[in-house]
């Protein structure tokens, strides 16, 4: 799979009730910007949380959901705050490479940043 096919932007959104989410675009071209081929689509996202503090990646982290393709958003109201997030495409191919780290810092708020 091609890496930048996997570059992943990420939304921490604040909803009513307090619930916060993590958003992300859906892959839909590889690194040409071309159109992914027939049977390379992405067919599932992987969302780690990693300790704040440490480097967050897919050895240092821990897989909280799988989700399909279609679905670009997951609730992580009740997870340990500050936290670190990212998220993967997978398809045929295996796993990609992670996306940008998120980090979260206050829960119940809009404060998100996305880590350096």
């Amino acid at each position: 799979m091609k890496k930048a096919l996997l570059t992943l932007a990420f939304l921490a959104l604040a909803a009513p009730a307090s619930a916060l989410t993590l958003t992300w675009g859906q892959i839909t071209t590889g690194t040409n910007g071309q159109p992914l081929a027939n049977g390379a689509e992405v067919t599932a996202y992987k969302i780690y949380q990693c300790v704040t503090g440490q480097a967050c990646n897919k050895i240092t982290g821990t897989v909280i959901a799988t989700v399909n393709a279609s679905v670009t958003s997951l609730n992580i109201d009740g997870q340990p705050v500050p936290r670190n997030y990212i998220v993967t495409a997978v398809n045929v191919v295996g796993e990609g490479a992670p996306s940008n780290v998120m980090r979260v810092l206050v829960p119940n708020t809009t404060s998100a940043e996305v880590a350096p």
